[in-house]
This record gives structure tokens, C-alpha cells and sequence, in this order.
């Protein structure tokens, strides 16, 4: 039997095909479609199990001193910034590091990395009644 070079890419559509229509008919019989299930994969929910072994206790904050930061104004470190997994370290302009409180997972792996301790960890102050209001 002689086989035409379009009867394999017919064969291959149709596997496609088949496959798509099966895997519809899987994920309508359980309600889910695609859409929902990539939803879920980078929902909010699914970032902070993720990261919820890596956080600091509840109540803690990052700070960075300035005057005792090296890299400040010199540019003679970055290991603060190479530490970081969520690259929330940031140096603006040059030699400028900042700490972009809405990546930072409050994970602390820049704090042990600093030669000169000039990232700490603090205690938060506790929320006064005006505030809580």
C-alpha cells in the first residue's frame, strides 16, 4: 500500500483532534475547565502555600539601614539582592538598595548573607486602637 505524504498529517490532526475532544469530555465530566484549572494554579492561595514554610513569624519586618549598608552610595556589595528568591531586593539607580515590600515574602534569606548586618529583622509595633479603627 502507498501512502501519500498528506495521509500522515491527516493521522496526526486527527490525533489531535481525538485527544482535545477527549480531554473536553474528562474535564466537563468534573466541572473544571482549563481556564479554572490555570486560575487556580497562580491564584493567590497556591502563592502562599507555596511560601508559607519560607515566612517569618507573624509580627516581624525587614529593615534596611542605610548608613550601615555598605552598598549604599558605594556599590561595593550585592549580596543582598543575589540572596533574594523573589527578587525583592532592588537597587535603584546604581548603588541604592531597596527592599519592594510587596515581593518580599519576609523569607529573611538576605539577612544571615549581609557583611555588615545592615539588613535586620524587627519586631513590629503593635497596632493601636486608632489604628485598628
Amino acid at each position: 500500500m502507498i501512502s501519500s505524504p498528506t495521509s500522515g498529517r491527516t493521522n496526526r490532526r486527527n490525533r489531535r483532534t481525538c485527544w482535545k475532544s477527549s480531554t473536553r469530555e474528562r474535564s466537563s465530566e468534573v466541572g473544571i475547565s482549563r481556564r479554572d484549572l490555570l486560575r487556580g494554579l497562580v491564584s493567590p492561595s497556591y502563592w502562599d502555600e507555596r511560601h508559607a514554610a519560607r515566612r517569618l513569624p507573624p509580627g516581624q519586618d525587614i529593615l534596611l539601614d542605610q548608613d550601615d549598608c555598605i552598598a549604599w552610595g558605594r556599590g561595593l556589595c550585592d549580596r543582598c539582592e543575589v540572596a533574594c528568591p523573589e527578587q525583592a531586593i532592588l537597587f535603584v539607580g546604581m548603588m541604592n538598595p531597596r527592599i519592594h515590600g510587596g515581593r518580599c515574602t519576609l523569607c529573611g534569606d538576605c539577612v544571615p548573607v549581609c557583611p555588615t548586618d545592615a539588613i535586620v529583622l524587627r519586631p513590629r509595633p503593635p497596632a493601636t486602637e486608632q489604628e485598628a479603627k
